[in-house]
């Protein structure tokens, strides 16, 4: 795994759980058009009782999976700020934090440090070269 991989780590899990999270809202609210049809005035035959406890359970299990990433995504962002930590100029260590930690982009960055764009490829360069000889 190169050290560009191993610092995108938490961005792949980020998105999954941003992924995980519309799934979710999704299913909370087919949930709640459901049990609306079932309490309501008319009962309609052609919705199986059961179909809200299947629903129910499609949720509690996205919810312990996304809890789950949650919680893996935690640990990576430590494990990637320890190797972030261990570069050797301040700078280097803001501009990763920033891109690999917080997930902000380069005009963010940019505005954040007061530094060009190009000055901060630069730098990321320079760092991303300084992780992959620690890492060896």
């Amino acid at each position: 795994m190169t050290a560009r991989e191993f610092l995108r780590q938490a961005l792949d899990i980020d998105s999954e759980i941003r992924a995980k999270q519309n799934q979710l809202e999704l299913l909370r609210d087919q949930a709640m058009r459901v049990a609306s049809v079932m309490l309501g005035d008319k009962v309609q035959t052609s919705i199986k009782p059961d179909r809200l406890g299947d629903m129910i359970a499609r949720i509690a299990d996205l919810s312990n999976a996304y809890a789950d990433d949650v919680n893996r995504l935690t640990e990576v962002k430590k494990e990637i700020q320890a190797v972030i930590n261990k570069t050797s100029r301040a700078i280097y260590r803001s501009v990763l934090t920033e891109k690999y930690i917080n997930f902000k982009g380069w005009w963010d960055i940019s505005a954040a440090t007061h530094y060009a764009r190009q000055t901060l490829y630069r730098y990321h360069a320079r760092a991303i070269k300084e992780i992959e000889s620690h890492r060896e």
